[in-house]
């Protein structure tokens, strides 16, 4: 029996074994082969008990070679940095001996910690108001590229906000608008996106491992594919780029299998009949006067037309970031957002966005668009400021402005320049002045192409 047996207990396929013992003793003289890594490396990322009992034999070994060192009066920089060995504590050299056997292992997961603590996602890319949150209460806000997040929630709140993360095997996923994505990855991906849409390129996950996606209405599992998936109150939209995704209707457990190219909709509602169908394309023209109160894609205050005023949405709050302290930035817009990531307009080259409204204050206005490729992968968020100049004003103060959308900046790095085709997803008009009164009566993204399309 292995010398942690009675202490950590079994429950692992090959622990307690002579083979666990041998790879473990092999660890610690630095004589481990490549197949007993490969080995130990799969056992430790499955087996919690085998892990507590890795850590414990790394430790003791380390303190052991820390003591014989000091008594011995040995040099102790084989196993920690150079200092003199009195300085060494035994927990220091066992995460150096650790970190060792991780560059040994070329880089693999192999590190005395608990599970629960370890990095799965890194944040490649982050724009607007980007947290993270554990169940035990711990906050991160303010995130910026470069973090490293255990599991937990990523939170992206605001419509202009984006986030882009990569799990260890180079799987990514990008959040976009306001969504909130929870993850973990105990040797098989779990997400639950609680709200929004994220859009993912997925590598091939190990066999009998598919990652698994819940949203309220459905489940979703990627055996590795390019593809996006929404949720809006009781509905989820799937859409596969390449690859297969099985979708699974939460109410009754009816699925779907959605292939390259398809879309499907899961609702709660089970007597609809489950099915992939080709995904549709956009209109090249988009055109909205608000004569009619706009449907809950809009966020705005809608005022109906009275006398010679015309309807029009007024501003609301939204958040456009957040600060180290938590505390958040606050503007006032008006924006339309699709349910299903992308279908709002088609843009073509000689796209041209209009706009009609009056400020109270004469202040800065910025549009943002987000652009989805046809298949509903994100394609990045664009960014255009209209000076107080900029466009014509009428006798009632109302301002027309017409920019060609090829003059839009993209907010990231990495993607198209300029916004050439894909589709629309969300329009987004904002003021940072709160007490500009900004009003929009019109709004309209056009092509000299055939099709116009007017959304709710």
């Amino acid at each position: 029996m292995c010398a942690g047996c009675d202490r950590a207990g079994g429950g692992g396929v090959n622990f307690p074994s002579p083979e666990f013992d041998g790879a473990v003793a092999a660890v610690c003289d630095g004589s481990v082969l490549e197949r007993q890594a490969e080995e130990l490396n799969a056992l430790l990322r499955t087996d919690a008990a085998a892990r507590d009992e890795y850590l414990w034999r790394v430790e003791l070994h380390a303190r052991l070679a820390c003591d014989a060192d000091a008594i011995l009066g040995r040099d102790a920089t084989a196993v920690s940095e150079p200092a003199p060995v009195a300085q060494i504590s035994w927990r220091r050299a066992a995460l150096a001996l650790a970190a060792c056997l991780a560059v040994l292992l070329g880089g693999v997961w192999l590190w005395p910690r608990a599970a629960s603590q370890e990095d799965i996602v890194e944040l490649v890319r982050a724009t607007g108001s980007v947290s993270w949150s554990s169940e035990d209460g711990r906050v991160r806000p303010a995130l910026e590229a470069g973090a490293r997040l255990s599991e937990g929630s990523l939170t992206v709140e605001g419509a202009a906000s984006s986030a882009v993360v990569k799990f260890r095997d180079g799987s990514e996923l990008t959040l976009s608008g306001d969504a909130e994505l929870s993850f973990s990855d105990h040797g098989k991906k779990r997400l639950t996106l609680r709200r929004g849409a994220f859009s993912a390129d997925v590598c091939p996950q190990p066999t009998g491992h598919p990652m698994v996606i819940r949203t309220p209405a459905a489940e979703a599992e990627v055996l590795g594919t390019k593809f996006s998936i929404s949720a809006v109150a009781e509905q989820s939209t799937l859409s596969v780029e390449t690859g297969r995704v099985r979708l699974r209707r939460l109410a009754d457990g009816a699925t779907v299998e959605v292939a390259s190219a398809q879309s499907a909709v899961a609702t709660l509602d089970a007597t609809v009949k489950m099915e992939a169908s080709s995904r549709g394309v956009a209109a090249a023209r988009w055109r909205e006067d608000f004569r009619t109160k706009p449907s809950e894609l809009w966020q705005g205050s809608w005022l109906p037309a009275e006398g010679a005023e015309p309807a029009r949405m007024a501003t609301v709050p939204h958040v456009a970031a957040t600060r180290k302290d938590g505390t958040k930035v606050i503007t006032q817009a008006v924006s339309r957002k699709d349910s299903s990531a992308g279908r709002i307009v088609s843009l073509m080259p000689d796209s041209v966005l209009t706009m009609k409204f009056r400020m109270q204050r004469s202040k800065p206005v910025t549009v943002l668009l987000s652009r989805h490729e046809s298949s509903g992968a994100f394609a990045g968020n664009y960014e255009l400021v209209v000076p107080p100049s900029t466009g014509q004003t009428d006798a009632s103060g109302w301002r027309t402005v017409s920019v060609p959308v090829s003059s839009f900046i993209a907010k990231m790095r990495g993607y198209q320049q300029p916004p050439s085709g894909g589709q629309v997803s969300l329009v987004y008009i904002v003021c940072y002045d709160a007490k500009a009164g900004m009003e929009i009566a019109g709004v309209a993204i056009e092509s000299a192409h055939a099709g116009t399309s007017t959304n709710p």
